[in-house]
Formats: structure tokens, C-alpha cells, sequence
């Protein structure tokens, strides 16, 4: 019987990189299972097991691998290690491969060893390439032919060696130098230490006696004879402090020590002490046997900074003890997400929430608030750096599951840190009980016309014992100033009233104002003032009371000032408007009263065909002016509906321009049509602004020319164009056409009738359908106006 080998009992020893190879599956590589090795191998393998020495080994064509424990540590605590054992050589070094190869070669080629002593060998371990020095051997192994089968290689890290003699020789030549140049180095050394920023001292031997202290060592303790003695002698103060534990450590344990901030108390001048903060080192000195024979210390002071710091964290909590203790709700975001750093209770009461909320943004507590002014003003706030203030700010919020709306009087304030925004201060107030209970007021007559007279409000406060007139920044406009210089009564106020209104101003208030007896210090007055600045005419409302002293002498005159400027403009277009509306009215009804008197007559009774169609077209005139004054007056009441019904636009326009022939036969009106274009508007709307578009071109254009209208599809809209070769409009008459009573005033329309609110109703209709309305014009060629609606 044969004897069954196990495995493993061909590799002995306990070792770790033995228990490896024993449990490694080596039927997976090219050398096979441990029972098929040579003797050969298992052999080499057994002497690298159990040797001390560092050793590997690479073995076959491809050179796998082996090592042992002694070799283990080179591989670093993180690298190639396991993986190492029976890898091919090239798949482990390819760091080093350029190294090693030409070895390999050598040695399986020549038969011949490699020796190398201190060679760098840069390899990976560690989680990184390290350079590493090696002195090591590569030997070939033979079976039992005599044929080279592995290479076996002796090897010992020498980077602590080689980089010992790199010191030694360092210093080597460091103390060469030194001995050359001793006098000058020492020199150096003395200057270093006391021309350096920082306190220096050395303290030498147990005792720890002061051997040298630079001036700014001794700036820090001024009057302190301190050079020659054991520093808890000089300095006896500190020998109960655990500054002086720290100084025995460092001398008797030989370890450096560096502190900031540390509190030293130190006496003072009287004698008391004081407390004071360094940042400092400590380190052990050594003599040339390497014990510790003293201390070298470098200290800076921070008591100034230490101070302010602690200042400020003062400042913090009591920063944040006001917050807290606050009755106004307030809140400190921080960063552009404004998560939120602290918040008070009245705040939580306010948005009904708990202090859960601390250290979440305001945008997930509050999601609601998104879309909402308010939190654009945040942002702005913090990108900005410019407080805001925001009263009455109308705000939902969701509290106790429903939503409310609320006013709220809002001040967010951005606070700096290291010269950069750091976050925002937020204050609300709750104001909503008093806007309602304001809007409800707001509701009667009364408070609606006082609110809108105090407005535009201006202020004016005359001192006239002392001789000084404050105006506030209202006031200074209506007077056309735009200065923040004293304003004087004689020159701001009396030279500010138009020429027309002066005498009769001033007479008012020297002769009945300041008369008690007669105005009882009573000011109501309108007049004219002419802009210091802007040469700008306004209308203004003054109202005010002079007050006397017991002499019934005026010595104050205060009051208010509103612009009626449009007001009063407003009452001449009025004027102008009722003047042309009894005009315009006038001449078709005395051309119907003509016409009637013929008619009635017998003599004249044959010529009623011919008249009827004249009395028609007044008839239409009018009707025209008063169906254009009642959709003005509906618009202005807020009445003006829009009933929207699908038709086709092309037929709307053919039928007015078919009317518009009749009337007009001495222009030639052309159509480009636009078919089968349904639309969805109020018909009867869109046909009064096709209708006035095409009279004014006929109004506004020579007979015997051309008025081309055009309907075309753009897109998703439709765009109507009425051209014609009339007199144009200046551009900046094109700016105002649409507006209301607009009209252009030259040489050339002076005769032709109108009241400036056809257009300005075209454009409002045009608007109310979503569309757009326009004019492009050459003065002397002649105008385009265009209007589009959408296609639904």
C-alpha cells in the first residue's frame, strides 16, 4: 500500500504566509495542486517559510509568486498584500516592472546572481506609491536537469538606513558649514531671536532658568527682571497655574506642547492679577547626548482677540436672549436657503408652528409662502444686502391646516459676517385686525375721499418767530425742487407761485390767514407754482392753519399741499370736450333741420329722393357719435361686456367696407380677404373697431385715393390692416393716438370733426380680446393702422 500524502503536511511551519499557502487553491495557477510541486519547489518554499530573513520567490515561465512573513510588513499595511501570493510577477509590479524585469532576465539567461545595495525601488503600499531603498539578491533556482525553474530573492528594506545616512550626511556638511562660519551663524541666531515678531525665550536646565529672552519677550512682561532666574521665581504667580504643569511635561516628558488661547494670569503693575491670553509653543531642546536640557518657547499675545471674541459671544447670547425674550416676533435665517437659526415664541405663535422648525429652511416650513411677494423681498434681501421694510404685507399662511390671509408689518434685515452676508433678521407684526378694521372704515364716502385727498399729501411747517420753513420731499416737488438744501418762505415759497396767482396768495395769507379775526388762521386755497428745477406748471390744493400766541401774532403756519394738476386738466378737457360735443351735434342736426324744411314744402317734394339718403347719413352721424359716447361711458362705469360668438371675420369686414363704399364714393377701398377664418368675439365689438378705422382713413385722406384693407393669418393670431394715402402722423403723435380724447392737432385737422375717443375704445376692446392694436405712419404718405385677435 502507498502511503496517502496530505497536502499541506508538505508545507510546514506555523507561520502566517505558511497557513496561506497551505489554504491557497493552487489547482487554479499553473503549478498545480502542493502534491504535484517538485521537490525542488516545495523545497525553496520550505527554506523561505522558515527562514527570519526577508525572502520571495518567482517560479516558472510566469514567474508566480512567493514571500514570507519576514518579507510581509514591505507590502505596507493596505497594498498588495494577499493578493500577492501566487500572482504572476508582472500583474504585481507593474510600478517597478522596468526595475525588475532586466534582473529576472539576467539571472534566468546568465545563471548568474544580481546583487544591489541601497537601490531605490519605488513600490505601491499603503494605499500609494512609497520610495523605497532595498539591498537584495537575486539567485537562480535549479531542478534536479540543472535548469533554471525560479528565482530566488534575498532582500531587506533599507529606506530607514539610507535616508538616516541622507541625514547624517546633511548634517554632515551642515556642521562643516557651521564650523566655518560659527561666529556668523551664532550672530544670525542671536538676531532671529531677537528681531522676531513673536516672544522668545529659552529656558535652560531642571530649574528652568531664564538663559535668553528677546525684546518682545520682555515687552510682555514689562518691569519683570527675569534674564538668569528659574522662571517660577520670576514668575511666581504661575506655579499654581496649569501652565506650569504643561512646563514640567515638557522638559521631564519630552513633548512638545502648543496652546492657543490659553488664560495665563500674570501680575499687573499693583500687583494683581490679570488675566491675559497667549498663543504659544513649548518645545523640549536637547543636548548633544539627546536629553532634555531646557525648553524653547515662542508666545504671541491674543488678549485683544481673545477679548473681542469673547465680546462677541457675549453680544451672541445676548443677542439671542433678546430674541427670546422679545414680545415682537422675530426670526434669523441664515445662508441663501434662509434655514432658520432662531426663532422666538411670538414668532412660533405668529406662524403656528413649535421650535421643531429650527435648523429647516423658511421655504420647507412654509411652502405656501412660494409664489408670494414677500419671499421675493427675502431673496432680494439677502442678495442685495439692502434692508426692506414692508407694512401692511398682504401674506397666506396655513395655520392649523387652513389657509388665511393676513397684513403683517415685515422688516427684513441683513447681518454681516467676515464682510459677507450671512443671513437675515425677519420682524413681523400681526396688523391684520387693524387693516380690516381700516378697510372697513375705508367703505364710507367720507374716509374714500379723505384717503384720496391724503394721498399725495405735501407738508410745509413755518416757524415764523425764528424764521424757518421746513418743506418735506412731496412739497419740494409740486414746488419743482429737487434739492435736500433749507428752503425759505420769500424765495422757495412766494418765487415758487405762478406770476398770476402771487399777489392774490400772499394777500391771502398776510391779510386773512394771519388775521385771527377774520380767518381764525383758516388756509384753503388752489394755485399755480412754476418748478424751481423743471419750469413744470402744476395746480395745487393748500390747506393749513396759522396758530397765534396770546398777542394774537402768528408764530406758526402749518399745512398741506395736493396736486390737482389732473383735476384740473381734466376740467378743460371737459370744457373742450362739451364744446365739441354741442358742435359736432349741431351740425348734423341744423343739416336735418334743412333738409325737413325742404320736405315739408310743396315746391320742393320732387326732390325727396335725393335728400332722404343725405338725411340718412346725419341720421347715421349721429347715431355713430352717441353709440361712440355710450360704450365710453359703459367702459368708464366698469359696464362695457364682451359677448363672445363665433363668425367669420372676412364677412364681418366685407359688410362694413361694402357700407363704407356708399358713403364715401369718392375713395377707391380695396380687400385682400382672409377665408375661412372663424374667430370667437363679440362681433358687434370688432365691426365698431373695423368701422372706425375705416373712417378715419376716409376722414384723414384726399379724395380719389386708395384705402387698402388686409386680412391675413399669422401664426396663431389674425391681423387686420387698414392702409391709406392720407396726411400721417408724427411719431410722437403716435405715441398718444390710443389714448382717451387724444386727438392731433395741426393745420390739417383743424376742420375735420372728431373727439379723440374712437381709437382709445378700438384699443380697449382690442385689449379685452386678448389681441394687439398699432399704427405705423409717415407724416405726408399716409398711416397703417393694424389690430390682431386670437385664433381659437
Amino acid at each position: 500500500m502507498h502511503k496517502v500524502i496530505d497536502d499541506t503536511a508538505l508545507i510546514r511551519g506555523s507561520s502566517e504566509m505558511g497557513k496561506l499557502i497551505r489554504e491557497k487553491d493552487w489547482s487554479k495557477t499553473d503549478i498545480g495542486e502542493i502534491s504535484s510541486w517538485s521537490g525542488t519547489l516545495l523545497t525553496t518554499v520550505n527554506i523561505l517559510l522558515n527562514s527570519k530573513f526577508p525572502m520571495f520567490l518567482w517560479w516558472g515561465n510566469n514567474l508566480i509568486q512567493f514571500y514570507n512573513d519576514a518579507y510581509r510588513p514591505s507590502l505596507g499595511v493596505s497594498g498588495k498584500h494577499p493578493d500577492a501570493l501566487g500572482q504572476y510577477a508582472i500583474d504585481c509590479w507593474p510600478e517597478i516592472w522596468h526595475i525588475v524585469e532586466p534582473l529576472i532576465k539576467t539571472v534566468t539567461t546568465t545563471g548568474e546572481a544580481v546583487f544591489s545595495e541601497d537601490q531605490l525601488v519605488p513600490i505601491y503600499r499603503n494605499g500609494k506609491i512609497e520610495d523605497v531603498y532595498w539591498t537584495y539578491s537575486y539567485s537562480p533556482v535549479y531542478n534536479n536537469d540543472g535548469i533554471i525553474e525560479g528565482v530566488f530573492v534575498t532582500c531587506m528594506e533599507t529606506t530607514g538606513k539610507v535616508l538616516s545616512n541622507k541625514t547624517i550626511l546633511e548634517t554632515q556638511k551642515a556642521l562643516e558649514l557651521s564650523k566655518l562660519e560659527t561666529e556668523n551663524q551664532r550672530d544670525r541666531l542671536t538676531r532671529f531671536f531677537m528681531e522676531a515678531p513673536a516672544g522668545i525665550c529659552i529656558l535652560g536646565g531642571p530649574d528652568l532658568v531664564f538663559e535668553l529672552i528677546n525684546p518682545n519677550y520682555q515687552m510682555l512682561l514689562p518691569g519683570r527682571d527675569l534674564l538668569g532666574k528659574p522662571i517660577f521665581t520670576a514668575l511666581p504667580e504661575l506655579a499654581d497655574q496649569p501652565i506650569a504643569t504643561i512646563i514640567k511635561d515638557v522638559y521631564e516628558k519630552d513633548q512638545t506642547f502648543e496652546g492657543r488661547e490659553l488664560k495665563v494670569p500674570l501680575a499687573g503693575p499693583t500687583g494683581e492679577l490679570e488675566n491675559r491670553y497667549f498663543n504659544f509653543i513649548y518645545q523640549p531642546r536637547h543636548n548633544e547626548k539627546k536629553q532634555v536640557d531646557g525648553i524653547m518657547v515662542f508666545v504671541h499675545e491674543v488678549t485683544g482677540f481673545v477679548e473681542v471674541k469673547h465680546s462677541l459671544q457675549e453680544s451672541e447670547h445676548k443677542f439671542r436672549s433678546i430674541v427670546e425674550q422679545s414680545s415682537i416676533p422675530i426670526m434669523v435665517t441664515r445662508g441663501e436657503e434662509a434655514v432658520i437659526e432662531e426663532v422666538n415664541q411670538p414668532m412660533l405663535d405668529l406662524i403656528r408652528h413649535n421650535a421643531s422648525i429650527k435648523g429647516r429652511s423658511v421655504y420647507s416650513v412654509m411652502p405656501e409662502l412660494k409664489g408670494q411677494s414677500i419671499i421675493d423681498h427675502l431673496y432680494s434681501c439677502y442678495t442685495t444686502g439692502e434692508k426692506w421694510t414692508g407694512d401692511e404685507q398682504p401674506i397666506l399662511m396655513v395655520k392649523d391646516g387652513k389657509e388665511e390671509l393676513g397684513y403683517y408689518n415685515v422688516t427684513y434685515q441683513p447681518f454681516i459676517e467676515h464682510g459677507k452676508i450671512a443671513g437675515v433678521l425677519h420682524t413681523a407684526i400681526n396688523v391684520t385686525e387693524q387693516v380690516i378694521a381700516r378697510k372697513t372704515l375705508e367703505k364710507t364716502e367720507d374716509t374714500l375721499k379723505l384717503s384720496i385727498l391724503a394721498a399725495n399729501l405735501g407738508t410745509f411747517d413755518l416757524d415764523l418767530e425764528n424764521g424757518i420753513m421746513k418743506w418735506d420731499k412731496r412739497c419740494r416737488t409740486l414746488f419743482g425742487i429737487s434739492h435736500d438744501n433749507d428752503v425759505s418762505y420769500d424765495r422757495d415759497f412766494v418765487g415758487g407761485l405762478h406770476e398770476d396767482d402771487r399777489e392774490r396768495i400772499t394777500y391771502i395769507i398776510n391779510n386773512e390767514v394771519f388775521n385771527r379775526e377774520i380767518s381764525n388762521g383758516n388756509y384753503d386755497v388752489e394755485y399755480r407754482t412754476v418748478g424751481a428745477d423743471d419750469g413744470k406748471v402744476r395746480w395745487v390744493r393748500a390747506m393749513g392753519k396759522a396758530y397765534f400766541n396770546a398777542q394774537d401774532v402768528p408764530v406758526r403756519f402749518i399745512g398741506s399741499v395736493l396736486d390737482i394738476t389732473e383735476q384740473k386738466e381734466d376740467d378743460l378737457r371737459k370744457n373742450d370736450f362739451i364744446g365739441m360735443v354741442s358742435h359736432e351735434l349741431k351740425t348734423p342736426l341744423t343739416s336735418l333741420k334743412a333738409y325737413l324744411q325742404i320736405l315739408q314744402s310743396a315746391n320742393y317734394t320732387n326732390l325727396a329722393p335725393a335728400i332722404l339718403p343725405k338725411v340718412e347719413v346725419q341720421v347715421n352721424k349721429m347715431n355713430d357719435l352717441i353709440h361712440g359716447f355710450l360704450n365710453l361711458s359703459r367702459f368708464e362705469a366698469g359696464k362695457l361686456t364682451i359677448d363672445k360668438q363665433p363668425f367669420d371675420l372676412d364677412v364681418l369686414v366685407d359688410e362694413v367696407i361694402e357700407s363704407k363704399r356708399l358713403i364715401a364714393p369718392n375713395h377707391v377701398i380695396t380687400f385682400d380677404r382672409c377665408r375661412n377664418i372663424t374667430i370667437i368675439a363679440d362681433k358687434e365689438k370688432i365691426e365698431s373697431v373695423v368701422r372706425n378705422l375705416l373712417s378715419n382713413a376716409i376722414k384723414y385722406s384726399p379724395f380719389n385715393t386708395n384705402i387698402h384693407v388686409v386680412c391675413h393669418l399669422k401664426e396663431k393670431v389674425v391681423e387686420v390692416t387698414v392702409t391709406d394715402q392720407g396726411i400721417g402722423i408724427k411719431t410722437e403723435d403716435q405715441q398718444n393716438i390710443f389714448q382717451r380724447y387724444y386727438r392731433v392737432m395741426n393745420d390739417a385737422t383743424r376742420t375735420i370733426s372728431g373727439f379723440g375717443i374712437g381709437l382709445y375704445l378700438s384699443a380697449e376692446i382690442i385689449k379685452r380680446h386678448g389681441g394687439t392694436i398699432g399704427v405705423q405712419s409717415t407724416p405726408g404718405k399716409g398711416s397703417t393702422f393694424y389690430f390682431t385677435l386670437p385664433v381659437e
